[in-house]
């Protein structure tokens, strides 16, 4: 149980700890509206299931040993962040008041399913690119694994566990951005903030980028 305990209280400061991901919620939500945000959030918590998978399956072991995928996918996550990042900073709903409000329109509004399918998949593609986010799990959830009971139910487990705190945190940040829709329309703080979102998300890209191999 103490063990238990210790997982959620790292799981929980982890996941606190703004990232790629936060920015990228931030931006879905303002450009799409509550279901673009939350979309993003669950393509986010999609990921890293599947980083989860990979460290049961010992996939990860084959990206920390292989230096040609490691670089592979650090490129492919460093250039989809920098590019997200270059097409917000261009973003043309940010030039002018008309632009800007579509994209914050009400959450009863219906959003088209190609806005949430592309929400849904820049979550997922922000994490399983990020090569750092699949070495973490493979050393982070170890730390907990009882040598007693099958690992791999509980890395699922685990993995399940950290999901659902992260997908509940993503959730409430969402639905706070979206509390001042209002004030997110007006077309200097829609600007501001697109152009914000855009700096972080190609630093963060310039990060991964330059991240050696562990």
């Amino acid at each position: 149980m103490e063990q238990f305990t210790m997982f959620l209280m790292m799981s929980v400061a982890l996941i606190l700890t703004p990232g790629a991901d936060t920015a990228l919620v931030t931006k879905s939500t303002i450009v799409h509206g509550k279901r673009g945000g939350v979309a993003t959030a669950a393509g986010t918590a999609a990921g890293i299931i599947i980083h989860t998978c990979a460290a049961a399956m010992g996939l990860s072991v084959l990206l920390a040993q292989s230096a040609v995928l490691y670089e592979t996918v650090k490129w492919a996550g460093a250039v989809y962040l920098i590019y997200l990042g270059i097409s917000s900073l261009l973003s043309k709903g940010s030039s002018s008041g008309k632009a800007a409000q579509p994209s914050m329109e009400d959450a009863d509004v219906p959003v088209g399913g190609s806005s949430v399918i592309k929400c849904f998949s820049q979550g997922v593609l922000t994490n399983v690119l990020n090569p750092k986010v699949a070495l973490f799990f493979l050393t982070f959830l170890p730390q907990f694994v009882r040598a007693d009971s099958a690992s791999f139910t509980q890395y699922l487990t685990m993995g399940l566990i950290y999901a659902f705190l992260l997908i509940v945190w993503l959730l409430i940040f969402v639905y706070f951005i979206h509390a001042f829709r209002s004030w997110l329309q007006k077309p200097s703080v829609h600007k501001t903030i697109e152009r914000v979102t855009g700096a972080v998300l190609i630093g963060f890209g310039l990060k991964v980028a330059l991240e050696q191999r562990p």
